[in-house]
């Protein structure tokens, strides 16, 4: 048995970022359901252009966040 997700990170992301989010993280080899699994969006977090990811590890989770801004900043200087 799996043990269950524990390490949510919380993305500066509007809803049309996600499916960007997730191809950028797909390419650098960290999996939905496999690393983390997807929260859906709740009122407030749909305010504030946030979205949180879990994970179940917790170097998974930091490398994803290194990625997510990495990608960030290459994009806004391309």
């Amino acid at each position: 048995m799996r043990e269950s997700p524990k390490n949510k990170v919380s993305f500066d992301i509007s809803g049309r970022y996600l499916r960007e989010l997730k191809i950028v993280l797909q390419s650098e080899d960290v999996r939905e359901d496999e690393d983390y699994l997807d929260s859906k969006f709740d009122e407030k977090r749909l305010a504030e252009e946030r979205h949180i990811l879990i994970f179940f590890k917790a170097d998974k989770a930091s490398q994803a966040e290194r990625i997510w801004t990495q990608h960030v900043v290459k994009r806004l200087y391309t």
